[in-house]
């Protein structure tokens, strides 16, 4: 295994410990998009900015941060979820004011927030970027369309928005609840710069599609549609609705803790 496939198994069994330890949910959302938020880590300069506008799998992002030492383990460990803790059930800017930038959970407003701090650093001549990761089911929100748009018109090609579709809302499958077809047309419409990632989960696919991200100098701001399974990996919740509500149990971990199958972390 890679060293980027480690960290991926890392800060998934992170996330799987403690959401059983805290009976935390949202577990299915952490491990849709676990891939693709160690890829943006893996490949942004350090003064790039990362906002979790899907704030409710805010669970990957502290084990993120445990793997790398930026918090410790015990601390999270302890204080997950608990009255008056830094570490609550959405990103809190006044609560990790060194970490998270930004508060999200409040579902659509992730690319307008990030729109408007890439505005302020073009005018600023800074070539700092805005990596926002985003749930399909935002799409639903007209905020995000007009963020679409306007960000576009600003050519603010400084914003790398990476879409989490892993096929499902909190209530049911997104085609069931709003369907969004032709996802790609309709951003390349906006004049959008848009990659897409058939195999959202795949490790190696990810990291290669984020290298060339990193490469590109785009004039338009780029969107990262990334196909995804909710649940992914874990075989008792992965492609339900259940995933989005269930904690880890004992069982979900043993079997996660298997020695990987050769041929890494698919």
């Amino acid at each position: 295994m890679t060293d980027f496939e480690n960290s991926i198994r890392a800060v998934k069994e992170i996330v799987l410990r403690e959401s059983h330890k805290h009976k935390a949910n949202h577990l299915g959302s952490c491990f849709s998009m676990i891939e693709l938020l160690l890829a943006i880590d893996w490949h942004k300069e350090n003064d790039d900015l990362l906002l979790l506008s899907k704030g409710h799998a805010v669970l990957a992002l502290y084990a993120l941060w445990v793997q790398q030492g930026k918090i410790k383990r015990e601390e999270l460990s302890e204080h997950f979820l608990k009255k008056d803790s830094p570490y609550l059930g959405h990103p809190s800017h006044p609560h990790l004011p060194q970490l998270v930038h930004y508060t999200s959970g409040s579902l659509g407003h992730g690319l307008s927030l990030a729109s408007g701090q890439a505005y302020a650093q073009k005018q600023q001549g800074s070539r700092q970027k805005q990596y926002i990761i985003a749930s399909e089911g935002e799409l639903n929100c007209g905020q995000m369309w007009e963020a679409v748009f306007s960000t576009a018109h600003l050519q603010l090609n400084n914003i790398v928005l990476t879409l989490d579709l892993n096929q499902w809302q909190a209530t049911g499958r997104t085609e069931d609840i709003l369907k969004m077809e032709s996802l790609a047309e309709k951003f390349k419409a906006a004049n959008w710069n848009v990659i897409e990632i058939q195999e959202g989960n795949n490790a190696q696919k990810v990291f290669d599609a984020f290298s060339q991200i990193a490469k590109e100098q785009s004039t338009h701001p780029t969107v990262v549609l990334c196909y995804t399974c909710k649940g992914n990996g874990i075989p008792a919740i992965v492609d339900t609705v259940e995933s989005h509500y269930l904690p880890a149990n004992q069982e979900m971990i043993d079997h996660f803790i298997k020695p990987p199958q050769s041929g890494g972390n698919k």
